[in-house]
């Protein structure tokens, strides 16, 4: 029995898939397209290849270097398939043709070149944002809502998209309303929020006071609260743009200006998530887990699964396995915080306790197994 474990754990590590796609649009991009001609594609392309890369690093700007330089240059070869889609435009006023690109990206391929650029990777297993935005306008205060076409809460969602940010919007039915209101925002009754936003299942609450000030002059505070016990983060959205007061001092359109910082305000959350979740791609450490609480050739398959479709684990090795404990060995990105702070966040593996050790200690990290 024994002999038969080993191997089929063996051949489990050799045939197990190695990415997992626990986001199902992050690796799909949709770029707009004045037409279907080659030329047009090859544009599109890269943009798309572009934009991925923004997700899965969580840099605003990708860096100019070799290996992402040539990418640019052939981003067919990253991508395994693409489709055109129609729809209709919600810009202008009226409901016009417009064609995208569709571009369903391989995740391997892509994290491969990301390694090999040294940028950082963010799991695409991301804390879910909850944002309620007040518009504190002279003539009364509205909550957004996620079936709102107004350009701000537009622009919100598809900088979120581009950034790989799972974010939604209240629906604002009768139970929002009567959970939350605009008060409870602006005096961020954290309590009160937490509580409402139960029903959206959010890891972090965003929000949003947007303003017009009598001088004609947009400006919008955001609110970052990720966990409950968490301190708060504060931004303006200005000052995440770098816009100085002068250059927004006489600007009255909303059309020009909240879009944009409807997007500052989402490049804030994402840019403070990936500083606190992302891992470094230019480091590599050897790292050796003795997991317990391994019951069945079912619970072996199913941890070498999960651990081999982390986007920071590079390989596995089973080293040793006994009745209800297996020592492996990881070749990964990450350091052990970080490893430990991804287990958790999945729900997956636990630091045991001494008493539970059984006097072993031959790993940098020893772990229950409590995945389903």
């Amino acid at each position: 029995m024994y002999i038969y474990i080993v191997l089929a754990i063996t051949s489990l590590i050799w045939f197990s898939p190695v990415i997992a796609e626990p986001v199902d649009w992050l690796y799909e991009v949709e770029v707009r397209v004045p037409d279907q001609t080659v030329n047009s594609r090859t544009i599109a392309e890269k943009k798309a290849l572009n934009e991925l890369l923004t997700r899965l690093s969580g840099l605003r700007d990708i860096p100019s270097v070799s290996a992402i330089d040539s990418a640019l240059l052939r981003p067919d070869r990253y991508y395994r398939a693409f489709y055109y889609t129609t729809g209709t435009s919600k810009s202008g006023g009226e409901g016009l043709p417009e064609t995208s690109l569709k571009v369903e990206f391989d995740p391997g391929i892509v994290l491969d070149l990301l390694k090999s650029a040294d940028l950082p990777i963010w799991r695409a297993d991301r804390p879910k944002v909850i944002c309620w935005v007040v518009f504190d306008f002279l003539d009364g205060r509205e909550i957004a809502a996620s079936a709102d076409s107004s350009e701000f809460t537009t622009a919100l969602q598809k900088r979120a998209l581009e950034r790989g940010l799972p974010l939604v919007l209240p629906l604002m039915d009768l139970e929002d309303r009567l959970s939350v209101d605009p008060a409870a925002i602006l005096g961020r009754f954290e309590k009160v929020l937490w509580t409402a936003s139960e029903r959206y299942q959010p890891d972090a609450i965003l929000l949003g006071r947007v303003q017009t000030l009598p001088n004609e002059r947009w400006v919008v505070d955001w609110q970052l609260l990720i966990g409950k016990d968490e301190p708060i983060i504060f931004a303006k959205s200005e000052d995440i743009a770098g816009i100085s007061p002068v250059d927004i001092q006489d600007i009255s359109a909303m059309s020009t200006t909240l879009p944009i910082l409807a997007a500052n305000g989402v490049d804030f959350v994402a840019d403070e998530l990936a500083k606190r979740f992302s891992v470094l791609g230019d480091l590599d450490n050897d790292i050796t887990l003795s997991v317990y609480s391994l019951q069945g050739l079912e619970a072996y398959s199913s941890l070498l699964k999960y651990l081999g479709e982390l986007e920071v684990v590079d390989a596995v090795d089973v080293q040793q396995i006994s009745e209800d404990r297996i020592i492996l060995g990881i070749e990964t990105q990450a350091d052990k915080l970080q490893l430990l702070q991804m287990f958790e966040q999945d729900n997956s593996l636990f630091p045991i306790k001494t008493s539970l050790r059984n006097g072993f200690r031959d790993s940098d990290l020893e772990l229950m197994w409590r995945h389903d």
